[in-house]
């Protein structure tokens, strides 16, 4: 008797057990907490169900204009970090299973005549991002907008413009 009509005879009882702690299982390994991390930019690495996506922003405003960053998720917020010219604030995280992770930012500035330039905007959905980015997804802040990217920062395209 092979292994898959001794399957289908075990009680019924048991499916439900099973497919309870499969479910249980991916939903652990899901859910891990993103973590933050500075420092340099990974090698770049094919994506994986379970593989880390890695979130980076640069402040490319210029000289002497800090940039103010708030990132957020759903589940996690990230928290307030000022980001001098060529800084960058990044992190990681695992996405859910049913890829609907969203990661989102508000982030402003004060131009030369003092006036606060502020905008929110997602910048990181599995769905989306996986096409323009894969696992590593660069910001490049800039004074006319919003620019992303896959690794290297090479091949930035205009997401969004400053409201």
């Amino acid at each position: 008797m092979g292994m898959g009509s001794r399957l289908l005879k075990l009680p019924l009882f048991s499916w439900p057990s099973f497919l309870l702690v499969l479910v249980s299982i991916f939903s652990i390994i899901s859910s891990w907490c993103p973590s933050v991390v500075y420092g340099k930019i990974p090698y770049q690495k094919k994506f994986l169900f379970f593989d880390k996506i890695h979130v980076y922003v640069y402040n490319e405003l210029g000289q002497d204009t800090p940039l103010n960053i708030h990132c957020k998720s759903k589940d996690d917020d990230l928290g307030e970090h000022k980001l001098s010219n060529k800084e960058n604030f990044n992190w990681s995280f695992r996405p859910n299973l049913a890829h609907t992770t969203l990661f989102w930012c508000t982030m402003w500035w004060q131009d030369s005549n003092g006036r606060t330039v502020q905008a929110s905007n997602e910048v990181y959905r599995v769905r989306r991002e996986w096409g323009d980015c894969g696992s590593e997804c660069i910001w490049l802040i800039r004074k006319d907008g919003w620019y992303v990217g896959p690794s290297g920062g090479e091949n930035v395209q205009f997401r969004y413009p400053w409201k």
